[in-house]
């Protein structure tokens, strides 16, 4: 992939994840949105902190596969390209 393609692909995740991450945090049972947390509502805040890691744990993994298969690739069809000039 062109590098000036995934570093903003990559600033924009970013950015949406940790969009994410507070609005999943600010949420109340309801659904609407909180602007303080509830301290004695301990087992939603953990299932939320649970939600965010899952959720940037994702994001990170399916961001890195297609770089480094981009790597790999790049890598295999510079070898693929040397063999075959040496055949020739």
């Amino acid at each position: 992939m062109n590098l000036f393609i995934i570093v903003p692909l990559l600033i924009f995740h970013f950015l949406l994840s940790i969009l994410l991450c507070f609005i999943v945090l600010l949420q109340k049972t309801d659904g609407s949105l909180a602007v303080s947390s509830n301290p004695k509502n301990n087992s939603s805040r953990s299932e939320n902190e649970i939600l965010v890691n899952l959720t940037i744990y994702t994001s990170i993994i399916f961001f890195l596969i297609p770089i480094l298969l981009s790597k790999y690739f790049n890598k295999e069809k510079a070898s693929f390209s040397k063999r075959l000039h040496n055949l020739v």
